[in-house]
């Protein structure tokens, strides 16, 4: 069992070694001159019923792990686990009973609606298609009841996409995502469009969700004040891979990895709305193509030492329940914690 599980036996869904590589063409003959390594060897496991968030900067590779988990892209290399089964490299026919039961939510409704259907026609296509058995009649009472579970009113279902405002767009989509009965949610930056007050109706409805129904949510945010509010577990990425790990409470509280002191550093207070007097480091990102050697953050880190050039950090325990993947923060050798 990965080692990143948090509660042994009531884990959905378990990823292992997931990498994403994308080719760099160039030339007369477009050949893959080099590669992105957009997720390189990401691992971690989501409870039944629970939060993780994936945080981290623009192009860290936290929408392309949730693309590759909903299965959207076809993983290079890694394992994807789904309530027991081997998913990573299964056929379009064989994930058709998985893909009802894990759903996205994306940043842009509008653009992941159709404008052409009502509310009403878009649920009861889905229902057509997962559930043949309802007939006409139970199919639009279905409808109905999402939209109504989603917090909108029950003749939203007579009524086009570009006749919502934002903050019910996405809760159209999320009525949508509902519609298969799905044991897992990916939501990709799903409130990043929405103005505060509207942000905090879709938080609500989606931890609402959560209690009422088991329904585990994979979190997608560059938004440390929404993963702060919803998330059981956060998890940091950096240039693909996950640099930390832990309860929410606790990396808040005490986070180990210097990359992910910056990201605290970086977010405006709640107290005071400016940000934090804390020294940043300077520069941007290195290049996916061109990854630097040793730990990936080590060009931009305070802490840096010369083994950091040279070393790549494990994903090590540092505390319970509380993993960095840091040589400065490194377990001691033959320290029983070490993950």
């Amino acid at each position: 069992m990965n080692p990143l599980a948090a509660n042994g036996g009531n884990v959905l869904l378990e990823v292992t070694g997931l990498e994403k590589q994308f080719p760099v063409r160039g030339g007369v003959l477009s050949r893959a001159k080099n590669w992105v390594r957009a997720v390189n060897g990401v691992s971690f496991a989501l409870d039944r019923g629970r939060t993780l968030s994936l945080v981290g900067e623009s192009g860290c590779g936290k929408t392309t792990t949730g693309r590759l988990i909903a299965r959207l892209l076809t993983p290079t290399a890694g394992s994807i686990v789904f309530d027991g089964q081997e998913i990573s490299q299964l056929s379009e026919r064989a994930l058709r009973p998985t893909r009802r039961r894990i759903q996205m939510v994306f940043q842009d409704p509008f653009g992941s609606l159709n404008p052409r259907l009502t509310v009403g026609d878009m649920l009861e296509e889905i229902l057509k298609v997962h559930f043949p058995e309802l007939r006409r009649r139970e199919r639009r009472e279905r409808a109905r009841e999402l939209v109504t579970r989603a917090g909108l009113s029950p003749d939203a279902v007579y009524r086009y996409p570009h006749e919502f405002s934002g903050g019910q767009r996405q809760r159209v989509a999320i009525a949508r995502a509902l519609a298969t009965e799905p044991d897992l949610i990916i939501a990709d930056e799903p409130v990043s469009a929405l103005d505060v007050s509207v942000q905090a109706q879709v938080l609500n409805l989606l931890v609402e969700l959560q209690e009422n129904s088991g329904i585990a949510l994979l979190l997608i945010s560059h938004d440390l004040h929404v993963v702060r509010q919803i998330s059981h577990e956060v998890a940091v990425m950096y240039l693909g891979r996950i640099v930390e790990q832990a309860p929410a409470k606790l990396l808040f509280a005490a986070p180990v990895h210097p990359y992910t002191r910056m990201l605290l550093a970086s977010a405006p207070s709640l107290e005071s709305g400016r940000r934090r007097q804390r020294s940043l480091p300077e520069g941007d990102p290195p290049s996916p193509v061109n990854l630097p050697s040793g730990c990936p953050f080590h060009p931009r880190c305070p802490d840096a030492r010369p083994e950091c050039a040279r070393e790549t950090p494990a994903l090590n325990t540092v505390a319970p329940n509380h993993r960095a993947a840091c040589l400065v923060h490194a377990p001691a050798a033959g320290d029983s914690t070490a993950g």
